[in-house]
């Protein structure tokens, strides 16, 4: 009897968990495996853009990845949310503000910011979250050329307006 006991605690304690943890990603939106304290910046030489399918909610959409030339694999985001803000091919140099992570198994720095000659591509919130995230309210890409800062309509026409509170560039003096 007392090791039913137990069980059923457990069970029970389990289910308060499980619970507590769909309330917070009803408030809050999904896990993020992003970690923003960790945050690095890579600069490079385009060796491939690859596009991958990648598991998105329930289905899966196409991405963007940048195969870097000193073997890093970047991270852009979902190719329905860059559009044309920003064309990756294979000799670009770029800089990017990052951190490592493990997507479907794969090791990727995943882009905060992307800098390819005088334009940044923001991706990413300061604690990075993606702005294609629909609970991410700042929806909508932003770029930034020398001293000018415009955003683009994200999905469903969303964005407009001043790029504010992003904070500055990359550091680093890419």
């Amino acid at each position: 009897m007392r090791g039913y006991c137990i069980v059923l605690i457990c069970c029970i304690a389990g289910t308060a968990v499980r619970a507590a943890s769909a309330q917070e990603w009803e408030r809050n939106g999904p896990p993020n495996p992003y970690n923003a304290r960790s945050e690095i910046t890579v600069k490079g030489t385009v060796e491939r853009v690859v596009v991958m399918k990648v598991r998105e909610g329930n289905g899966t959409s196409n991405n963007t990845f940048l195969r870097l030339g000193n073997g890093i694999m970047v991270y852009i985001g979902p190719n329905w949310y860059i559009g044309e803000s920003m064309v990756f091919a294979p000799g670009d140099r770029v800089a990017v503000r990052g951190a490592r992570m493990l997507l479907q198994g794969i090791s990727v720095v995943a882009a905060k910011q992307v800098r390819k000659g005088a334009t940044t591509l923001v991706l990413r919130d300061y604690e990075g979250r993606p702005y294609w995230d629909s609970s991410n309210a700042a929806v909508g890409t932003i770029t930034e050329k020398r001293g000018e800062r415009r955003r683009g309509k994200g999905p469903g026409g969303k964005g407009g307006g001043k790029g504010g509170g992003m904070g500055g560039g990359m550091d680093g003096g890419m």
